[in-house]
């Protein structure tokens, strides 16, 4: 009984150091220790492991019956078990999340060798699990894909389905702007009931509501060689993407934002950035730390 009341104190974890030590030389004690040992490599938000152990005692001691230390070895495994699985299902299940910081561009590998780019402030989610059977991406920012030929390929945005088989493309989706561009192969866009084919070389813009389909201006994305290009573009989105590129604190209450702007930025040195869209809209601007403010020129 005595024993049986030193392994309900060890379960409960209110052992003193004085009848641990008692148990050193317990066959049996080792072994439960052994278990506990690798309890610690599971981790799982669905399993109470504490109130598990309470419930075992409290049916225990309503039976009034000694447990042998076999019946208490296989109930820890069973629980440490429950806890295993529990979390191979919940993690294994998890979808693969990936995200670029200000600044950072970011390349992946996908399964079955497909890749993806990810500019600044970008996000990218899909889940491996069923990659075989559906390739799916969900796509918020900037990506250039380089896809495999095999199974349809789908990239879903806010604005847009992109599906292809074998490619390469770029997408950029932010707020009231989206480009898809196809630089290999052929692609189908759909935005909203609307669908649109396009073969290498094209691209479409969705800029506030009004889309354009025309020619891509260049062989590459430029942000992949470090610069931003736009073409007819209003201001307000070539500042979100300095903005994306660069760490910045933007002051531009008194810039028109609306301006068309046809031009690019380098995404290396912030200075030489600003000069490339400051010196064609006629504006000037300061820069203090990460703070950056652009004015009207008189």
């Amino acid at each position: 009984m005595k024993e049986k009341n030193l392994y309900d104190s060890w379960l409960d974890h209110s052992l003193s150091e004085e009848e641990r030590e008692s148990l050193q030389n317990d066959e049996q004690f080792l072994v439960f220790e052994k278990i506990t040992q690798a309890a610690q490599y599971f981790r799982s938000p669905e399993l109470d492991v504490s109130s598990s152990y309470d419930r075992l005692l409290s049916d225990l001691e309503s039976k009034n019956k000694i447990t042998s230390w076999r019946t208490y070895a296989a109930s820890i495994a069973a629980i440490l078990m429950i806890g295993f699985l529990t979390y191979t299902t919940v993690f294994s299940e998890q979808p693969s999340n990936y995200s670029s910081q200000i600044g950072e561009k970011l390349a992946i590998e996908l399964p079955l060798k497909s890749r993806v780019q990810l500019n600044a402030g970008a996000s990218l989610s899909y889940d491996k699990t069923i990659w075989k059977k559906s390739r799916e991406v969900t796509l918020q920012g900037e990506a250039f894909f380089d896809v495999t030929p095999g199974a349809s390929f789908k990239v879903t945005t806010t604005d847009a389905i992109i599906v292809v088989t074998g490619t390469k493309f770029n997408v950029a989706q932010h707020e009231d702007y989206l480009t898809v561009a196809c630089y290999e192969g052929s692609i189908a866009v759909q935005i909203g009931n609307m669908s649109y084919s396009l073969e290498k070389g094209q691209q479409i813009t969705l800029i506030n509501s009004k889309l354009e389909h025309e020619n891509v201006a260049i062989p590459n994305p430029s942000w992949i060689n470090n610069k931003s290009y736009f073409k007819s573009t209003p201001l307000t989105f070539i500042l979100d993407e300095l903005a994306r590129q660069y760490e910045l604190d933007l002051e531009t209450d008194s810039v028109d934002k609306s301006v068309i702007f046809t031009g690019s930025f380098t995404h290396e040195n912030l200075d030489t950035a600003l000069q490339s869209i400051s010196i064609p809209l006629k504006l000037s601007y300061t820069i203090e730390g990460t703070k950056v403010r652009l004015v009207k020129e008189n």
